[in-house]
């Protein structure tokens, strides 16, 4: 969903001021009006981020889109090896399987996990129907990173669920969040805040309303 910047720091203002000690509050009045309406948005887009990386999936899908990029493949022992390019602001995988995986692949590993060393032998078991394997690669080509997907040989077949989320951006006083993130965003963002002005414990307690909103 679209949501107005002036109504997402209206309620980080409030919750600041549910949470924050009145010394905290005091000092956070001495700070001029426009100087600290632009510290909470300089926070709404950092939070958002934040809060798409640790929300559980559900939480997500309606701010997901589809990977656009194009997909190159490579044989590689009993395997095919594909390449699909991510967009620049890609942030998660949301959702990606192929026609003839058994299920859908959630989460990508980073080409630093050990089971991508392991992944390079062509005698390996991993990386078929039954036990799918999708990493986050550099692209050098592009600078840039893709997906490198691993399948049985022979597969030729585009994926018929392709999903990731990207970074949001605020864009013309409007940013999209997924409609169940908009509180927990709200609480990250003031949580932000209250770690700028040094108010510690509000930090914490804001941070935990905004675990809460996640579990």
């Amino acid at each position: 969903m679209t949501c107005t910047v002036a109504n997402i720091k209206r309620d980080i203002r409030i919750a600041l001021d549910q949470n924050m000690s009145s010394t905290a509050l005091a000092t956070l009045g001495d700070v001029d009006t426009l100087s600290l309406d632009d510290i909470i948005e300089s926070k709404i887009e950092d939070a958002a981020k934040a809060v798409l990386l640790k929300a559980p999936l559900p939480l997500i899908g309606d701010v997901s889109t589809s990977i656009t990029g194009t997909i190159t493949r490579n044989t590689r022992g009993n395997r095919i090896v594909a390449k699909q390019a991510l967009q620049a602001e890609f942030l998660r995988l949301v959702s990606y399987k192929l026609p003839s995986w058994s299920y859908a692949v959630h989460d990508a590993l980073p080409s630093s996990s050990p089971l991508y060393l392991q992944v390079q032998s062509p005698y390996g078991v991993c990386g078929t129907t039954d036990r799918p394997l999708i990493f986050i690669v550099p692209d050098t080509s592009a600078g840039k990173k893709s997906l490198e997907i691993y399948s049985p040989v022979n597969t030729t077949e585009n994926p018929d669920i392709s999903l990731c989320v990207t970074k949001p951006a605020i864009s013309s006083g409007n940013i999209a969040l997924a409609s169940m993130l908009v509180r927990p965003t709200v609480y990250y963002a003031a949580y932000l805040v209250a770690l700028t002005i040094q108010d510690k414990d509000a930090a914490e307690r804001l941070l935990g309303v905004c675990m809460s909103l996640l579990s």
